[in-house]
């Protein structure tokens, strides 16, 4: 197992309250990465976007994420990731934790 995967494995084991936040433009397909991995995630957890199902919140926060800060502070996760596309100068495809 991988660094990363360790990490999320320990970081999301019950009982912890998680809210992934997706940030990022749809205009621009190269800054959508948060928002298309809230996506995902909501399709193969079968949680809808925006709504807590038991111990996780998805927030797809577009180009503005503060505005959700309400949203999630209610929630009160224990664990927030932040997933968003930066320049990195690495490979396309990289992760950073």
């Amino acid at each position: 197992m991988n660094k990363l995967a360790a990490y999320f494995s320990e970081a999301f084991a019950p009982p912890a309250r998680i809210c992934v936040l997706g940030v990022g433009s749809e205009l621009c397909h190269d800054d959508e990465a948060g928002l298309y991995l809230v996506e995902q995630l909501s399709r193969r957890l079968q949680i809808p976007v925006g709504e807590a199902s038991g111990r996780v919140l998805l927030v797809s926060g577009g180009p503005a994420p503060e505005n959700f800060s309400g949203t999630i502070r209610a929630f009160r996760p224990d664990l927030l990731v932040v997933v968003d596309a930066a320049f990195l100068e690495l490979p396309a495809g990289s992760v950073q934790l």
